[in-house]
């Protein structure tokens, strides 16, 4: 006899299924990196590392209609199912995940010693660990299925949408805590957040408009702007502004160049 697991997912928390000695990842991450991993552009190794690894595609609350993946598993007695969110797989890879999820009796010792194996290795990002052992079961009761029994897979599934939701909080965080520039209507405009948009889901929030016409920087500046300019936070983002005030400034005020032969006004 098994036990049928159903979960539903959004964002880039995971579900794992260790059986057997062989893990298995039941989850795609809704993230900028894992679309990019998925279609080739950049590595597993590479995503660990980009700038916007922390960037989500979906998350709970951003829209009405935002789609869900769901899935269904059976698993053994003696199977473990692992919920995590990316403060656990961004700093471990899979194979000492296995490892730890594998060495422990206790479920709870389990989760203890993969929350401080992603400290340990940097722990850039909450981590949230919650590991599940499934058992034998139980003969059904008299007076029916137990109770308990039923509600077992519904609770896993209410867990991890916990985890999905605790991952979305830290990516609206994150990008909270970003700025960047970008030119619009033909000024410097700051913004706090992230650029992109991201299968609906929009990280960036309208700052200021600035008084700063791009036409009026340098060349390599107004292309730079055209792509948008990524900064730490808004402390640098009006760092930028200031200096990009002073470098339209010497612009407009440079005199003027004569033609050869022409004497200058």
């Amino acid at each position: 006899a098994g036990t049928h697991i159903v979960l539903a997912h959004a964002g880039d928390s995971r579900a794992y299924l260790l059986s057997n000695g062989t893990l298995t990842r039941l989850t795609l991450d809704h993230s900028m990196v894992a679309d990019l991993v998925r279609s080739g552009t950049i590595s597993e190794a590479e995503a660990r590392v980009h700038p916007n690894r922390s960037v989500i595609t979906r998350a709970l609350g951003t829209d009405a209609n935002m789609p869900v993946d769901t899935y269904e598993v059976q698993a053994r007695p003696g199977d473990r199912l692992l919920l995590c969110t990316d403060g656990l797989h961004g700093m471990i890879e899979d194979p000492e995940i296995a490892r730890l999820l594998g060495a422990y009796a206790d479920p709870g010792v389990t989760a203890r010693a993969l929350a401080d194996a992603a400290i340990d290795a940097g722990g850039q990002d909450n981590v949230t660990v919650v590991v599940v052992e499934v058992g034998a079961g139980e003969e059904p009761a008299r007076s029916g299925i137990d109770a308990a029994r039923r509600a077992a897979p519904l609770l896993w599934v209410l867990v991890f949408v916990a985890l999905v939701a605790s991952a979305g909080w830290g990516a609206w965080a994150y990008a909270r805590s970003r700025a960047y520039l970008a030119a619009e209507n033909g000024v410097v405009v700051v913004y706090r957040g992230v650029q992109g948009d991201f299968a609906g889901v929009r990280l960036a929030w309208r700052e200021a408009e600035t008084t700063i016409p791009v036409s009026a920087l340098p060349p390599d500046r107004a292309a730079r702007l055209a792509d948008g300019i990524p900064l730490k936070d808004l402390a640098d983002a009006w760092e930028a502004v200031a200096l990009y005030r002073t470098l339209a400034a010497d612009t407009t005020s440079a005199p003027a160049t004569a033609a050869p032969g022409v004497p200058a006004p």
